[in-house]
């Protein structure tokens, strides 16, 4: 009876969870000028706050050519979402028009966007330090009519990849790795190490790249390989010499547009885009794809909205992923949906997501101004809880296989106590993660007896170098059982 009960606990946990309330707005925060803005990404800068990139239109009226003025534009924002400062990347004599940046290990970034001057278009990519100042930029030649950046990632500390699609006589994509230096020394920074083309057929994209723990890359895009009818969702897993060692294809004809893809912390990967029908649920829209490390499919599902742009994974193992118009849902590590939501950008997009340090979110794009034009828009999520109908008491029926207490000392430098108990023997991992849910450290892997444990964290990561000021968690996993607490790190 006692079992029955704890499954039926279980049962109401379950369904309840899955139509969890949608955290609320802590802030919203609008940028711009009179002609058009908007943000391509938003990612936690070190030393707290974060780095937004994006594109600002000086006039809102097309040259002779068909460009506006625009640069590249990167602001950086306090955690309250106030200017600290803001750049300008490009010339006068060019349209700049951003696509993704990333944060460096150098504590600085890498932009990347499109180049156009006389209609011919480049690659372009510009390496700035933590105060914003550039310490190289340069364009890239496609030598096709029309070329368009896709996505940029960094391979150690001193590459970068970037992946982007050209047409001519076909429409292919390519991913070219890039020296971006390190620190002060510059010495060739930004120069082309190679380009390696992928044409399988007569129209074949590129939605993103990511690195892989081996140095090499992974995109995901759409390809005609296997059909003239229609394009189909890839994944292809690449040397860090471009060569192809595996790819996959995946829910044909119906998955379409990916738009983003994230190595997850157990070797795979999650990709975001769009379901034109319903895969593996009632609704078409956002489209989540997760991934083994073979490329093998675990789980697919489709969601509310009109398609997918970004995703994030988050320290529970689940998801967040964002889409058109600020549609916006958390999903467990297996797929299912616990929340959703949308946050003021109808009509326009929330292009980007990161974690917040409290654990929330922050959702980064554009929306349509009264007069027409686009503008940043920023929203800063709270928390979310996933709250349930069960009673307090019913806890008690649940066999207690972990406790975790808060680190001590906390905020601490530099280093910290994290205690745990355990009911029983059991496999136990325990993993200090960044506010982008990367793993930075992995302090227990092993077999461990019941009782009280203590480990010390000393705020260095794997490779046994210090870590930088900021917000950290540390995750305990003891057989089913999984907790995640947060704590700071102050230097």
């Amino acid at each position: 009876m006692k079992l029955l009960t704890i499954l039926m606990v279980g049962v109401l946990v379950a369904i309840s969870s899955l139509h969890a309330q949608s955290p609320d707005t802590l802030w919203t925060r609008s940028y711009g000028s009179s002609g058009d803005a908007y943000a391509s990404s938003i990612v936690p800068a070190h030393g707290g706050g974060y780095f937004v990139g994006g594109t600002i239109c000086r006039d809102s009226v097309a040259d002779k050519n068909g460009w506006k003025d625009t640069d590249l534009w990167v602001l950086r924002l306090d955690e309250q979402g106030d200017t600290l400062w803001s750049r300008c990347y490009g010339d006068s004599l060019s349209g700049e028009y951003s696509v993704q940046l990333i944060a460096t290990a150098d504590s600085g970034f890498a932009a990347l966007g499109d180049w156009a001057r006389d209609r011919d278009d480049w690659i372009y990519v510009v390496k700035a330090d933590a105060d914003g100042k550039a310490q190289w930029e340069s364009t890239y030649p496609v030598g096709r009519s029309f070329a368009r950046a896709v996505s940029i990632d960094q391979v150690g500390n001193n590459d970068l990849v970037v992946a982007f699609n050209a047409d001519g006589n076909a429409e292919d994509f390519s991913v070219m790795r890039i020296y971006g230096g390190w620190g002060s020394d510059l010495d060739g920074a930004g120069e082309e190490s190679f380009t390696v083309p992928y044409a399988w057929a007569l129209r074949d994209g590129a939605g993103a790249v990511t690195v892989t723990s081996d140095k090499g890359f992974a995109v995901c895009g759409w390809t005609t390989s296997r059909s003239i009818i229609h394009s189909e969702l890839f994944l292809l897993k690449s040397s860090e010499y471009g060569i192809i060692e595996w790819t996959q294809f995946y829910d044909s004809p119906n998955a379409e547009l990916p738009r983003g893809i994230r190595p997850t912390r157990d070797g795979g990967f999650v990709v975001v885009g769009k379901a034109s029908e319903p895969i593996n649920s009632d609704a078409a829209g956002l489209y989540l794809l997760k991934v083994d490390a073979d490329g093998e499919k675990m789980w697919s599902r489709s969601y509310e909205g009109s398609g997918g742009l970004d995703v994030i994974e988050l320290p529970d193992g689940g998801f967040l992923a964002t889409g058109w118009s600020g549609f916006t849902t958390r999903v467990s590590p297996s797929g299912e949906q616990i929340w959703s939501g949308s946050y003021g950008f109808d009509p326009g997009a929330a292009l980007s997501a990161a974690l917040s340090p409290d654990g929330g979110y922050i959702l980064a794009g554009w929306r349509k101004t009264p007069d027409d034009d686009r503008e940043i828009h920023i929203v800063r999520l709270a928390p979310g809880n996933i709250p349930t109908e069960v009673e307090d008491n019913a806890a008690d029926l649940l066999p207690v296989g972990l406790t975790l207490t808060q680190n001590y000392p906390n905020p601490f430098n530099p280093g910290t106590i994290i205690e745990f108990e355990l009911a029983g023997r059991s496999s136990v991992s325990v993993e200090i993660l960044n506010v982008l849910g990367q793993k930075v450290r992995t302090l227990v892997e092993d077999v461990l007896p019941a009782g009280a444990h203590t480990v010390k964290w000393d705020g260095k990561n794997d490779a046994g170098l210090s870590v930088s000021t900021g917000v950290y968690f540390y995750r305990i996993t003891a057989g089913d059982f999984v907790e995640t607490r947060k704590m700071l790190l102050l230097k």
